[in-house]
């Protein structure tokens, strides 16, 4: 029974669903998918640890030659660390089998391992995650783009639904649903255009900064340090741009139509 009144009133509320609030969905899921991108390397959870930029790992070549090599080998004696930067954390674990310790800046992870009997981050990992971290990387372009589709969702909201009046010829209850206004639908394109922008630029920066920033690493220390792009960080600001971007091109699809159903009745 109550199965059936849910199907009912899910029925019920269905035609009442306007255009406009799909893309109020769309542009939610933007914003899960970048606050999930910012939260990445902010806590030692499974989840928000695996969402990352750069990750920096050491790697064993002690068969290689040459003077550097050497000298790189035996200064690298010992370290195990492996790091991860995102946005607004890093992450850090001694071992595979040991859990993250996520913090906001590289002094605590050091403190963290410090005091170990040996130096488990001789070539300074998290120094080179640190300086990634806050020279390199910038998140307010994702945080611009979630404020530009906020008011662009809020002004969606302002937007009239399917509602009941009464035909004043026939007596009866017909549904209707006026034309949105032309300044606040122009307002959300433009919104929503700049923040599509935004983390257009962001994916662009933090995929060329992670695979630059990778490479000047392994061959700073002669393949010692190895780095990875994150390729989670990179899927999550890749899709929120899609859903921001397909939020936009359904509001000018709308506007467009507008216009043109403006036109057959003028003509």
């Amino acid at each position: 029974m109550p199965n059936g009144r849910l199907r009912i009133a899910i029925q019920r509320m269905v035609p009442f669903i306007g255009y406009h609030h799909v893309l109020m969905i769309l542009i939610m899921c933007s914003w899960i998918l970048s606050a999930l991108l910012l939260a990445g390397c902010t806590s030692s959870s499974s989840t928000t640890s695996s969402i990352y930029l750069l990750s920096i790992t050491y790697h064993d070549r002690s068969d290689s030659s040459g003077a550097a090599s050497i000298i790189f080998g035996n200064a690298s004696t010992g370290g195990s660390v492996t790091v991860r930067a995102g946005y607004l954390g890093i992450c850090a674990r001694a071992a595979d089998q040991e859990p993250w310790i996520c913090a906001s800046g590289a002094s605590g992870l050091g403190m963290a391992f410090a005091g170990s009997g040996t130096e488990r981050d001789p070539l300074d990992a998290l120094q080179w995650a640190q300086r990634f971290k806050s020279d390199v990387v910038f998140p307010g372009f994702v945080f611009g783009a979630i404020a530009l589709s906020a008011l662009a969702f809020f002004g969606l909201s302002t937007f009239p639904g399917w509602h009941e009046e009464r035909d004043t010829r026939t007596g009866s209850d017909i549904v209707v649903k006026p034309f949105p206004s032309r300044p606040v639908s122009r307002a959300c394109l433009f919104l929503l255009a700049f923040a599509s922008l935004f983390l257009m630029t962001s994916a662009l920066w933090q995929h060329v900064a992670a695979a630059t920033a990778a490479s000047i690493i392994s061959t700073s220390t002669q393949g010692y340090l190895s780095g990875s792009v994150g390729p989670a960080a990179a899927v999550l600001v890749w899709l929120a741009l899609a859903f921001t971007a397909v939020a936009g091109i359904g509001i000018l699809v709308m506007i467009l139509s507008i216009h043109l159903l403006d036109g057959l009745t003028d003509d």
